[in-house]
């Protein structure tokens, strides 16, 4: 699995979207409003143990409940932010 290196300080995931969200101590990068309005939830939540956790899960229908982890294509986001963390050297590989 894919961690984030423990000598990089997080607030540098700032400068790839990612946003802090306090009440769940993590790091989050949303994708687009349009996974929203076609009921699939997609973002990348990089917690306290720096491990990158990318979920996609569907929505169902209008009433938003959640239908856990469904295994739905990885979008292209997911993959050009991954990407782009390698690049700049943030991220290792670790036994899981």
């Amino acid at each position: 699995m894919l961690k984030i290196k423990d000598s990089v300080d997080l607030k540098e995931l700032e400068k790839f979207g990612f946003t802090y969200r306090e009440h769940y101590k993590n790091y989050t990068k949303l994708h687009s409003q349009k996974d929203y309005e076609d009921y699939v939830d997609n973002y990348i939540q990089i917690g306290n143990d720096r491990i990158l956790q990318p979920y996609a899960r569907l929505l169902n229908g209008h009433d938003k409940d959640y239908i856990d982890k469904t295994q739905v294509i990885i979008k292209d986001e997911f993959l050009d932010t991954i990407y782009d963390l390698i690049k700049a050297d943030l991220v290792e590989k670790v036994e899981g």
